[in-house]
């Protein structure tokens, strides 16, 4: 399913024709006559492509390439255009077009062909994102893209001057784990582990597997009383947590320690959070664990092992 993006009605006549040729392949051509037709279209999703004309009646230039692309980041864009610009490609490549195509330079195979070509590299970059960024075991972000995440966020945090809240999380004990059990029912912990973290946060707080049997989490949380709000959130992870696994033929019961960051205070860059946010673990883990700490705060964090 092919959005074109096109005021010309007999250009896109014409490309339309082109798609519908015998070819191998069954293409639907959805055809809206502006940029604000096309964000509109695209907002039902279900898109494979967008084949897009630079010279629009309310967006003209590179412009509309970036639009679509802030709004659809995963979705291959194809230029076909009047604009016989090389400047003009290469910046519109630059800001996320996976084609530019030339009207009048080509057939309708060299068209059918760019378009089928942008939405099978778009996959594999899609595979090749998901390697470098998600972690293998348990599918969450992992620590490359959550540094990413976090710096992003920081930044933003500085310039409107509020809060962001940084978890560091630690399995108590789980060498115990994996001498006891043994280590695909340490994997399938950690896998279990993830599942209850994911379904306890709301769908904007971020977590992931930081490395081992550790887990970040920056949440989405920017109430005046952050210290509150964030206490609040780790004590139900906690609870959830507590409850036991069952990992095949054995039912294990772990706790957890976790470190709370607040920035700026506890850290005015990622690594002096993260750095902050991973001794406040350790505290509360030399505590006894089964309990959190604040870091930076001299606020120990109530101990909800019994619980």
């Amino acid at each position: 399913k092919i959005l074109h993006v096109e005021d010309d009605l007999l250009d896109a006549a014409l490309v339309k024709e082109f798609f519908y040729k015998p070819s191998g392949d069954k293409y639907q051509i959805v055809h809206v006559d502006d940029l604000k037709h096309a964000l509109e279209a695209l907002q039902s999703g279900g898109y494979s492509a967008v084949l897009l004309d630079l010279g629009l009646s309310d967006l003209q230039g590179v412009d509309n390439v970036r639009v679509i692309k802030e709004e659809n980041p995963e979705l291959p864009i194809v230029v076909l255009t009047g604009l016989d610009d090389e400047e003009m490609a290469i910046e519109a490549i630059r800001n996320g077009a996976q084609e530019y195509i030339v009207k009048g330079h080509g057939n309708d195979k060299v068209l059918r062909m760019a378009v089928k070509s942008s939405i099978e590299r778009k996959m594999v970059e899609r595979k090749f994102f998901r390697q470098a960024n998600f972690d293998d075991l348990t599918h969450l972000p992992n620590r490359r893209l959550f540094m990413e995440y976090l710096e992003s966020n920081l930044h933003k945090a500085a310039r409107w001057a509020r809060h962001e809240t940084l978890l560091f999380l630690d399995i108590d004990d789980f060498k115990h784990v994996n001498d006891t059990y043994g280590h695909e029912a340490g994997n399938a912990l950690l896998v279990q582990v993830a599942e209850r973290l994911k379904k306890v946060l709301r769908a904007t707080d971020l977590v992931c597997r930081y490395g081992g049997d550790e887990f970040t989490i920056l949440l989405d949380d920017r109430s005046e009383d952050t210290k509150y709000a964030s206490g609040r959130i780790v004590t139900k992870m906690m609870e959830t947590l507590d409850q036991p696994f069952y990992i095949g033929d054995f039912v294990i019961q772990v706790t957890c320690s976790v470190g709370i960051a607040v920035y700026p205070e506890a850290g005015k860059d990622v690594y002096e959070l993260i750095e902050s946010a991973d001794a406040a673990m350790y505290e509360a883990k030399r505590a006894g664990g089964g309990r959190f700490q604040f870091a930076a705060m001299n606020m120990p964090g109530k101990d909800i092992s019994q619980h």
